[in-house]
């Protein structure tokens, strides 16, 4: 509505609700700015001005003026002023120079002037910037930020979090925290006190931390922002929040629990001791976790990620990553892109994300989950478990005895270990026939048949000896007529199952493992289950079944997780629950019932699985029971048919059943 306007003889303007501009002139003039961000100029005269609702900036001009703020986050500007000046927030007084005179509320920050200048904020968040000059600027109370601009100046923060910001500097600043010495650029000759938080000039900066906590910073936490330029960056003792910023930087967490973040750039990003959050962001980074606790992304780019000591949480991000752990119980995510996983020695879950990825699980007993792609997985020593995820796959177990799920495509070798036992899992995949090599147990190939008896592809492998699930002696099976010992049931018996009513048992097999057996192969020892372990009443009594065998886990949460009620977890996943234990036998009995098909059965008061001859290879049982099973069934022995025991419930996962039973 000012458009076109000409003013005469006008003293007192009031804004719109925009954001005005208002100048007056030498009179003594009083403007409003009303709603929206204005900018008041008083010019000569003794004026006042008030700012309003808004973020406003108010220059009174020389003569003593009336300066109000009002509403919002103000600041009182006096860069124009001929003279240093001193302004103190706290007082609302100004002396010196344009502020000579001035009385000041409402406001939050300070402009001083191209002089040396004394700058006093209050209990508020100011920002405190000195321009030109040798200029003393004290904080107060808050979380202020100071900016002397060129000069020697005096800068101390007060209480709370407190900056020092150099980001409109010339050149690179040098700023040392932990001995308080600064250089370069407009940080020559300050002088820095209660001082927390860098921010820092678009060259290649030096920012250094409190060494200790001994030191006179206020709260003992660093956040340092480098802004652009190559900067390097190292919070030192304390608990510090870091960002490089743009370019190549060197951010270095040092002690304490850090956050340290390289944004963009091909940045070097360290954690050091405590527990870490360490984040390499865009371009190509070395990212390391130190000792501790961490989390560490790589983010964007083809970067170098290695989480160190302790257990910790590793994200490669897109791009094609590296990811190394140390010595503790590890996460590792490779996320998108061909990445490469070492597990290192502790219990280590690796998972390859997309793309073709490489998975070591190197020492430990490590969980391997390739993913989408084509994925090489080695299990290393340890007793691993190792899942392909989609794409053909190669497996190699090495050292200890592995569980390997298999799918079409896939090359699986157990490894050649002596003592290992290796299992390959084909649970959840097309019903499948298995042909062992004749000249050696161990190895065969596997055939994938659609419904219609269609192949649809094959997997290989060497070096499996397989195990098959089972109960042993003295578990008791529900019957129409009351429960019966497991060792007791002849074929032809009726078994009551949870989905199928009475069903009459087709085939019983047995196998004796004795104590030099379980001496030399771990995991041959069956796993005890104490009564009551899996919930009330589960089981009534302590029971003992093998690794491999699966019970009935069921209630809202699986069916929250999984999108369904109950689902099969293996016994040795259930290793993390009160109540379950690895038994000490010298010698045990395994037996198997078999049913037309696969079937959830009640064993000592807990539901739990029968035999699955479809779930495992038939070459790891005795010649004559797999004759017996395929004069019962000759379809499973058939050279073009397929085997048709698809299981009874959703298998977990290692992983997924580590997630179902957390506390």
């Amino acid at each position: 509505d000012a458009a076109g306007d000409t003013l005469v003889g006008v003293e007192r303007l009031v804004g719109s609700g925009h954001d005005d501009t208002l100048i007056g002139d030498g009179a003594a003039n009083m403007l409003t700015g009303g709603a929206g961000d204005d900018l008041l100029a008083g010019g000569a005269g003794v004026d006042s001005l008030y700012g309003g609702i808004g973020n406003d900036t108010l220059q009174g001009g020389a003569n003593n003026d009336s300066l109000d703020g009002g509403a919002g986050i103000d600041t009182v500007d006096y860069s124009t002023a001929t003279g240093g000046v001193s302004v103190n927030l706290t007082t609302g007084v100004g002396t010196g120079s344009d502020a000579a005179g001035d009385t000041l509320t409402g406001f939050e920050n300070i402009i001083g002037s191209a002089y040396a200048d004394t700058l006093t904020g209050d209990a508020n968040a100011n920002y405190l910037s000195g321009g030109a000059g040798a200029d003393q600027i004290f904080g107060g109370t808050g979380d202020d930020t100071l900016a002397g601009g060129a000069g020697a100046d005096t800068l101390s923060g007060g209480e709370d979090m407190d900056f020092v910001d150099y980001s409109a500097s010339g050149a690179a600043v040098n700023i040392n925290l932990s001995t308080w010495v600064v250089s370069g650029g407009d940080a020559t000759g300050d002088r820095l006190t209660g001082i927390d938080g860098v921010i820092g000039s678009a060259f290649n900066d030096t920012i250094i931390g409190f060494n200790d906590q001994g030191v006179s910073g206020d709260i003992y936490t660093n956040i340092f922002y480098g802004g652009a330029g190559s900067d390097y960056i190292d919070g030192m003792g304390s608990n510090d929040i870091l960002y490089g910023g743009t370019d190549n930087d060197t951010v270095l967490g040092g002690l304490g629990d850090d956050s340290s973040y390289g944004g963009d750039g091909n940045d070097s990003v360290e954690g050091g001791a405590g527990n870490d959050l360490v984040d390499g962001g865009s371009g190509d980074d070395s990212v390391y976790g130190g000792a501790g606790n961490d989390l560490v992304y790589g983010g964007d780019g083809n970067d170098t990620v290695d989480g160190g000591l302790g257990n910790d949480q590793l994200f490669g991000g897109a791009g094609n990553d590296v990811l190394s752990t140390g010595d503790g119980n590890d996460t590792v995510d490779g996320g998108i892109g061909n990445d490469t996983l070492y597990g290192g020695s502790g219990v280590d879950l690796l998972l390859g994300g997309d793309g073709n990825d490489v998975l070591d699980g190197g020492l430990g007993n490590d969980t391997l989950s390739g993913g989408d792609g084509d994925d090489s997985l080695i299990g290393g020593d340890g007793l691993d478990v190792m899942y392909g995820g989609a794409g053909s796959d190669t497996f190699v177990g090495g050292a200890g005895s592995d569980t390997i799920f298999g799918s079409i495509g896939d090359v699986v070798d157990g490894g050649t270990s002596g003592s290992d036992y290796d299992v390959l899992d084909l649970t959840g995949q097309a019903p499948f026939r298995i042909v062992p090599d004749p000249t050696n147990p161990l190895n065969g190939t596997v055939y994938f048949y659609d419904d219609l008896g269609n192949l649809l592809g094959s997997l290989t492998y060497t070096n499996i000896e397989n195990i098959v699930q089972c109960f042993t002696p003295g578990t008791q099976i529900a019957t129409p007529g009351g429960e019966v010992a497991v060792e007791q049931l002849r074929v032809g018996d009726v078994v009551v199952t949870r989905d199928n009513g009475a069903q009459v048992i087709r085939w019983i097999g047995s196998r004796r493992i004795q104590r030099d057996e379980m001496r030399a192969d771990a995991s041959l020892r069956p796993i005890l289950i104490r009564a009551g372990a899996l919930g009330h009443g589960m089981p009534e009594r302590d029971m003992m079944v093998s690794r491999q065998h699966r019970m009935l886990i069921s209630g809202p949460r699986a069916e929250l997780l999984f999108g369904t009620d109950e689902v099969l977890v293996r016994a040795s996943h259930l290793l993390c629950l009160p109540g379950v234990s690895v038994a000490d036998v010298e010698e045990v009995t395994y037996l198997h019932i078999l049913f037309d098909r696969h079937e959830v059965v009640m064993a000592d008061g807990a539901w739990s699985e029968s035999f699955q001859p479809g779930d495992r290879t038939m070459s790891g049982m005795d010649a004559d029971q797999r004759a017996e099973i395929y004069k019962i069934f000759p379809e499973l022995a058939g050279s073009g048919s397929v085997a048709r025991f698809d299981a009874a419930r959703t298998t977990l996962k290692s992983f997924e059943a580590r997630v179902l039973l957390a506390a």
